[in-house]
C-alpha cells in the first residue's frame, strides 16, 4: 500500500459550494490576509459593518469594523495568524 498523500483539486464547483455555505452562515465571517486586510466578507459581515462587499474588501479589519475592535478580538486575530 502506498502512503502517498492524495491531492485534491479545487474546482469551480467546490469553490462555489464553499462560498454558498459562507454566505448563508448567520454569523459574520471575515477572511483576512497576513496584513489584516479583508479579502472576503459574507452577507452577515456586510450587514454588521453597514457596507457592501466592494466597500469592505481591501480595507483593514480594524477600519472596516471599528465598533468590533477590542483586546479580545485583537488577541484572537493574532492567535489565528500564528
Amino acid at each position: 500500500m502506498s502512503n502517498a498523500k492524495q491531492t485534491r483539486r479545487v474546482t469551480s464547483e467546490s469553490s462555489n459550494a464553499l462560498l454558498h455555505m459562507l454566505e448563508t452562515l448567520p454569523d459574520a465571517v471575515f477572511v483576512i490576509d497576513n496584513t489584516e486586510i479583508i479579502v472576503y466578507a459574507n452577507a452577515s459581515a456586510q450587514t454588521l459593518t453597514g457596507t457592501t462587499r466592494e466597500e469592505v474588501c481591501g480595507t483593514s479589519l480594524w477600519r472596516a469594523a471599528p465598533h468590533l475592535v477590542s483586546p479580545s478580538l485583537y488577541q484572537a486575530v493574532q492567535k489565528a495568524k500564528q
